[in-house]
């Protein structure tokens, strides 16, 4: 059975990536945008923070940026799926989604804006 759990925001104090429990992945998305394009990023982590999954991807069009998140959203779920990761806390800097800050995202928001090169 896949258990998704979209993590609660943590407010001002939570700057910097955390662990999830032992047993559960933790799931950080980004997307970035561009000029007529925009790139998708995600990064799963063990509750040690060993990266097990990484994975980016541009798409052609614009779209809204809350709607870019949520694609990332996706396209991160689905790799990780695919890779066998079932226990996934999903976090991302996007308020309508689930909310971190920048800092606690950053290896994804490097990642998503890095994605145009490929």
């Amino acid at each position: 059975m896949k258990n998704i759990v979209m993590s609660q925001y943590r407010g001002v104090e939570n700057e910097q990536w955390s662990a999830p429990d032992i047993g559960l992945y933790k799931m950080n998305t980004n997307a970035a945008m561009f000029d007529r394009k925009f790139g998708c990023a995600a990064v799963t982590r063990d509750h040690v923070g060993d990266v097990l999954v990484v994975s980016c991807e541009v798409t052609n069009g614009r779209i809204e940026v809350d709607v870019a998140e949520a694609v990332a959203a996706r396209h991160g779920l689905h790799i990780a799926i695919e890779a066998g990761l079932n226990n996934l806390v999903l976090e991302t800097d996007c308020m309508k989604l689930s909310f971190t800050k920048r800092n606690g995202n950053k290896v994804v928001h490097v990642l998503a804006r890095s994605s145009v090169k490929y």
